[in-house]
This record gives C-alpha cells, structure tokens and sequence, in this order.
C-alpha cells in the first residue's frame, strides 16, 4: 500500500547486549505517522567483518534497499545521531532528508546532566535537572524546525536560572504570573 508513495520513516537499530560485545542488531524502520513496521533486518556480527557499531548501518542499508525495490519513495528517516548511520546517508542517499530524533538528544542531555552533578560544586544542579530536561523538550517543539531559534530558546535558560527574564538580545517565553 506504500508503493509509490512518499513516506517518512523513523528508524533505530537494537542490540542483544551493549557496546561491541554484540553479535545481533535488529534494525526497524517505522512509517511515522501510523507507526507501522515496514521492515525489519537482522544483522549478525560477523556479517559486518565482527565490528558491531557496523552492524546498525548494515541493518538500515538493507531495510531502505528493500523498501526502494518495493517502490516506496523514502522522503525522510529519523534516527539517532549514529555517525556511520549519518555518514551512509548523507553519502549514499543525499536526496533523503535525515533527521536526528530529539528523544535520543534529550535522553543523552539528561545522563550528561545527571553525571555532572557528581563532581564537586554542581551538585545543587541535581534539583533542576528535570526542569532543564523539560525545557530542551519545549524548545524543541516550539522552534518550528529552526536551527537558530531552537539555540536562542535552549541558550534563554542561562538567564531565567539567574531570574532574569528580560535581557538586551531577548526574554522569556514565559507568562509572567504578577
């Protein structure tokens, strides 16, 4: 039912185990507005010369092969920011738009954040953790898929942690609650 038509995919690449002790990867790739399986690789470690950050490349060549000899015109792929992933796409099919999910970003702000409250000093950032992950989050669904917004937004929280809500190159977002 895809045939012919421009579709959007999401896609990631599952592991049996962590790091390169792996010898599977499951690769799947999504249609993301109905979130249906349209293909599905397994990938065995030895077929990617025993290097395991290969196998998740490998998993996504086959599903977007498959899918092109199934006719269906691949008009994006969201995925994580996996370099060999990124750098087959960008290389191998520069005429689908790659984007990098926001789920796996935010995910990685909040281990970063979380690892930094352990050193000496920082660890009253522990309390604001949550608040700081949500506002990544915010500013991701409210700079309409612009680069330099989303900056200017994520940037604004250094001056309202200060409470400073209005400053020379912008404010808040905020509703004041006087």
């Amino acid at each position: 039912s895809y045939s012919g038509k421009e579709v959007i995919f999401c896609g990631d690449g599952r592991c049996d185990s962590p790091g390169s002790s792996a010898k599977y990867c499951t690769y799947t790739l999504m249609e993301s507005s109905t979130g249906r399986i349209l293909d599905c690789q397994t990938v065995d470690k030895r077929e990617v010369n025993l290097k395991s950050p290969n196998m998740e490349r490998e998993g996504l060549k086959r599903s977007v092969s498959f899918l092109k000899e199934s006719n269906v015109n691949i008009k994006e792929i969201t995925t994580d920011a996996s370099i060999s992933v990124i750098s087959f796409l960008g290389t191998s099919h520069p005429n689908i738009l790659h984007s990098l999910d926001v789920w796996h970003k935010a995910k990685k702000l909040k281990k970063s954040l979380c690892e930094l409250t352990k050193k000496k000093g920082m660890e009253t950032l522990a309390k604001r953790i949550d608040k700081m992950y949500n506002h990544f989050w915010y500013c991701c669904e409210t700079c309409d898929e612009k680069e330099e917004l989303l900056k200017s937004k994520w940037i604004s929280i250094l001056h309202h942690i200060q409470d400073e809500h209005d400053w020379i190159t912008g404010k808040c977002d905020h509703i004041d609650e006087n």
